[in-house]
């Protein structure tokens, strides 16, 4: 969700009269990425995740106010909102000032959200005092106030203000004994130094018709990024002041001024007994009273301050001398002295002199001592889909906190004085983290049940023991132990996109892209099989294309959906409903049902946009989405990727392998039947892939099908083509085939030996001819018969090895046959050296599930590797993937390949009572890394996140432990 820049600041408050309570020039370090919590060393915390607010190099100005002295902030995305804590205010009025300046006013909607406001104390979700932006629908924007939450209720100044100007915004906030009765006002380009105005636009709780006044008062600022937005970049903001008066939020260049820089210290932190690391700030002053005085610099309880690193240190006041009316920047020192209150503890750091004040807010954690053993044995058990169970053997600490987190996730470690909520819930707990949930926080130990987990995902436990006595004094251990940290994976599919359950029958090599802001869209079509789905089950789904920075995230890639219904499309021809942003809200889905064994294969397709995914030379996996249709819920439950990629070109004129040309033709192929473009006259999938893969056109609009903005000279006519074939391409397109998209069959096709069609003549080796299509004529490609073959002679579904008492059984299944003669078994024990050992004859011809079983009744002792060679009346073959199996009558383990790359498998041998084993993967330290268990023959472990090294793999079952080294690369 694209959201308004918002802000407010690092307040804080006291209730003193005739204060400036804070002044942020923003003098923090620029950077392109790193938002402003980072960049302010945590002056500024954040609310939740998302793109930053960041500090832009420069600054702004207005006449009359002192000029700026740091940088300036800038709304750089969207997501996240940032808050701050300040002495808490019950009574009177608070203001602050900034400077604003909207580059970008065309985003921004005639709604308009809000991207201030005040925060109640101890709250994160009660504000107050709602700052409103909006288009005036005539090229400028207004300001408005609220102060609270009915949006029909914001008051807006009438000046329309312009974008690309800078302007002086002031805001108050009066908090007023009863209910419904707080005040808020805003004022725009005030003039400085005057007395207040009349405000632009006042509101008042009694507007809002609820009573939401700030029972205990204000204590938090928020800076807030809105649904309505201006584009990355179009919102900068800069001089920041709050105060209690007027005059301290507009000052003249010519009043007396005191500046800290920085205003707030945070993050102060020792343990009882000593005194805390020291930090310091700044001060100077401009125009101060009497030529030559002092500046009286307090401490607050609990805090000392010295203008020397090394001390003293007072728990009093100092005094800092000027002279002709100015104080040259002077560092004062501040930290928690011995003794200090045990908790958290905070204050402000006064300073005043000269007719001006300033004041610093501090703040940090006294703390118990550290614990000195940190938990170890850490357990994950009884795992699921969506489940398992903790356990650990506890440290010395009078507490700790279990933090869980997917591996993949960066770790998060506690902060000291910080006590966190707990949940077994996965995702509802307290964070130390983004990402790293704490789901467990007690003096104890486990078991403890982790729910709402995601399937098939690998998640890391840590346990943290600490000490605590009151609040603030939280003192965690974070060094790793024995056993602390482990890793699991849940059982069943993950909901991340992954591989592995969408494998490509006939996926075309290349794909249409955009040239520059020119999409040039033509569809991108293939014919797959999704499996692991449950049987029998009506699932909604929407199709995109990814990259692999897209794998094991929840994004599904980018481009519009080309969808068949499948529950109501049983024959030819087929129509296409087009999406352009796939998700299961509204009609932007449809329908598919599995067969019995989870199965499902058919046709599917996308259309590319200028998404940076779809860059000329990049290799795109065709995704599917797919949820249950039956429970309703709008998230998806799989996103797989396809095992093949498809590389996108450019359409140019250039000799290079990132571009293409455009191809079409006219024809009498079936509306919405497959065409494919192949380079060799006897095109079959079982030797390579298309060169591309369309749709035949339905009379009138590629409208209806593909969306706006098709390729130039799109033909629309019934039976029509168009495509991209690669621009280097020496053989040209030498065959072209019209595919039936419900099963796969090739229905008619037309050829050409040397890759020039007659009519015309149309050359296709090498082309050049970039947009301008080259058209092959009906007479030429009609689709409509020809001996053809087909795209697979046969579509293979699962195939399985497993012992048998002393022999070992093969199964496998046909999803279809087209063609076929026999399938030959072959054998090897090193996966290498292969012979045949059996040969089965073939079923011929079906569109129906088949299982075939073998027994190979001499097995080899140790490793067995087969495959299966798929064999068709015209000899050509293919080879199945590889199965393996461990045969031996005693128990025997035997981990392969080693060394590994992406995965591991554990064959055991002699596990006849199927007992549960337990796997443990650690590194050379013995730090256990992944765990896991398990009673089937055979165990895959990815190992394609880990290191590469060396690693020590130990199965333990019933009292028996192997131990093998395996190297991963």
């Amino acid at each position: 969700m694209k959201k308004i820049f918002t802000l407010l600041a690092v307040l804080l408050l006291s209730v003193s009269l005739n204060a400036q309570l804070l002044h942020e020039p923003f003098t923090y370090t620029p950077d392109v990425a790193l938002g402003l919590s980072v960049q302010s060393n945590g002056v500024w915390q954040k609310v939740n995740s998302g793109d930053s607010i960041l500090i832009e190099a420069g600054n702004l100005s207005y006449t009359g106010l002192p000029a700026s002295t740091g940088n300036r902030i800038t709304f750089g995305g969207s997501g996240t909102d940032y808050y701050t804590s300040f002495t808490n205010q019950t009574a009177g009025t608070i203001y602050y000032s900034f400077l604003l300046n909207v580059a970008t006013v065309a985003p921004l909607s005639t709604t308009g959200d809000y991207f201030t406001s005040y925060i109640e104390n101890g709250s994160t979700t009660n504000y107050f005092a709602r700052t409103w932006m909006k288009s005036d629908g005539a090229g400028g924007y207004l300001l408005g106030i609220n102060p609270g939450s009915n949006t029909s209720n914001t008051q807006w100044a009438s000046t329309a203000l312009a974008q690309g100007s800078t302007y002086l915004v002031v805001v108050a906030f009066e908090i007023v004994a009863g209910t419904q009765n707080d005040i808020a006002k805003i004022w725009i380009n005030p003039t400085v130094g005057s007395p207040e105005p009349t405000a632009d636009a006042t509101s008042n709780n009694s507007l809002s018709g609820t009573a939401n006044d700030p029972s205990t008062g204000i204590q938090r600022l928020l800076l807030r990024q809105g649904s309505s937005s201006a584009a990355a970049g179009a919102l900068q903001m800069d001089e920041l002041r709050v105060g209690t008066t007027w005059a301290d939020v507009t000052p003249n260049a010519s009043s007396p001024s005191l500046i800290a820089d920085p205003t707030s210290l945070t993050g102060f932190s020792t343990i009882f007994g000593s005194p805390s690391a020291s930090q310091s700030f700044d001060l100077s002053g401009t125009n101060l009273s009497g030529g030559s005085g002092n500046i009286t610099v307090t401490a607050p309880a609990n805090f000392e301050i010295s203008l020397n690193a090394g001390g003293p240190y007072s728990g009093g006041s100092l005094l800092i001398p000027y002279t002709g009316g100015a104080l040259s920047s002077t560092t004062v020192h501040v930290r928690i002295p011995f003794p200090a209150s045990l908790g958290t503890v905070s204050g402000n750091v006064t300073c005043s002199g000269g007719s001006a004040t300033a004041n610093v807010g501090v703040s940090g954690n006294v703390l118990e001592a550290q614990p000195t053993v940190q938990a170890t044995n850490v357990t994950i058990t009884n795992i699921t889909d969506n489940t398992f169970d903790l356990n650990w053997t506890p440290g010395n600490g009078s507490f700790r906190i279990a933090v869980l987190r997917q591996t993949s996730a960066s770790v998060g470690l506690p902060s000291d004085g910080t006590n966190y909520a707990a949940s077994t819930i996965m995702g509802s707990g307290g964070t130390t983290g983004s990402g790293n949930y704490v789901v467990y926080n007690g003096s104890g130990t486990g078991p403890l049940t982790v729910t709402n987990l995601f399937p098939g995902t690998n998640y890391t436990v840590t346990v943290y023991e600490y000490n605590s006595s009151i609040a603030g004094t939280d003192n965690y251990l974070t060094t790793s132990a024995t056993g602390n940290p482990t890793s699991a994976s849940t059982t069943g599919i993950t909901n991340l996109l992954t591989q592995g359950f969408f494998t490509g029958i006939a996926v075309p090599q290349f794909m249409g892209s955009f040239t520059g802001g020119t999409q040039n869209r033509i569809p991108t079509m293939y014919f797959a099989k999704i499996s692991g789905l449950a049987p029998n089950t009506v699932y909604k789904y929407y199709t995109q294309a990814a990259n692999t920075t897209d794998f094991a995230t929840t994004a599904t890639g980018a481009g519009g959906s080309l969808l068949i219904d499948y529950n109501t499309t049983t024959t030819t021809p087929v129509t296409y409903t087009y999406v352009a942003s796939g998700s299961f809200t509204g009609s932007n889905y449809s329908f598919l049902t599995s067969d019995a064994s989870g199965n499902f294969q058919g046709t599917f397709g996308f259309i590319h946009t200028t998404n940076s995914r779809f860059t000329k030379g990049n290799n795109l996996y065709p995704t599917i989405v797919l949820v249950d249709d039956a429970g309703g819920s709008t998230s998806p439950r799989y996103r797989f990727a396809l095992n093949q990629s498809i590389t996108a070109l450019e359409f140019s004129t250039t000799a290079d392998a990132v571009s293409g040309s455009f191809i079409q033709g006219n024809s009498s192929a079936v509306a919405g039947n497959l065409v494919a473009l192949w380079r060799s006259v006897d095109g079959n999938l079982v030797a390579t892939r298309p060169l591309s893969m369309t749709v035949a056109e339905i009379a009138g609009s590629a409208t209806g099908w593909i969306g706006s903005n098709v390729i130039v000279n799109y033909n629309y006519n019934a039976g029509a083509w168009n495509t991209i074939m690669p621009n280097m391409n020496e053989d040209g397109i030498k065959l072209i085939q019209q595919i039936n998209p419900l099963n796969g069959s090739v229905v008619g096709c037309n050829s050409d030996a040397d890759g020039t069609w007659p009519t015309g003549p149309v050359p296709t080796s090498d082309p050049a001819n970039g947009v301008t299509p080259l058209a092959i004529d009906a007479a030429d490609a009609p689709l409509n018969g020809g001996t053809c073959y087909a795209i697979l002679p046969v579509t293979l579904g699962n195939f399985t090895v497993a012992k048998q008492n002393a022999t070992i059984k093969i199964t496998w299944t046909t999803q279809q046959e087209v063609n076929s003669r026999e399938f030959v078994i072959e054998r090897s024990i090193d996966g290498i050296n292969w012979s045949a050992i059996k040969a089965i004859p073939a079923s011929g011809h079906s569109t129906v599930a088949i299982t075939y079983n073998a027994i190979d009744e001499k097995p080899l002792k140790g490793m067995n590797y087969y495959r299966i060679k798929l064999i068709d009346q015209d000899n050509r073959s293919t080879l199945s993937i590889v199965r393996s199996v461990l045969f031996s009558s005693q128990y025997l383990v035997l981990v392969t390949p080693n060394p590994a790359t992406e995965f591991i498998n554990i064959n055991v041998s002699g596990n006849n009572t199927n007992e549960v084993y337990t796997v443990t993967i650690s590194d050379m330290s013995g730090k256990k890394l992944i765990q896991t268990q398990s009673s089937n023959d055979v165990l895959r472990i990815a190992t394609n996140k880990l290191a590469k090294g060396i690693y020590i793999v130990q199965i333990a079952n019933a009292g028996k432990i192997f131990t093998q080294k395996v190297i991963v690369q």
